[in-house]
């Protein structure tokens, strides 16, 4: 199988997330799914927002998730995390 940086689509990188960072794990994600990403912060005056649009699933384990993202999208994620925001995958329908 080719490595990894060679399924990498121009101008894109991976990125390994820990699954700690997940408010739940997503089951069942497969290489090539389609994921969004929301921050949330849960309190009383719990918020939500968009963090990363379209990040392709690369690899998936039970601790790691590595995704495919746009530069905008890592430093969003690595911003997100800064501020103490768990994410929230989102999986898009390939239909």
């Amino acid at each position: 199988p080719p490595a990894l940086s060679e399924r990498l689509g121009p101008r894109t990188w991976a990125l390994a997330i820990p699954t700690s960072w997940l408010s739940a794990p997503m089951p069942g994600l497969r290489d090539d799914d389609v994921l969004d990403l929301l921050g949330a912060r849960p309190s009383e005056r719990a918020t939500a927002s968009g963090i990363a649009a379209g990040v392709r699933v690369m690899a998936v384990d039970e601790r790691t998730l590595v995704v495919e993202l746009t530069a905008e999208d890592a430093s969003a994620i690595a911003s997100a995390r800064a501020r103490g925001l768990s994410l929230i995958p989102i999986l898009r329908s390939t239909r």
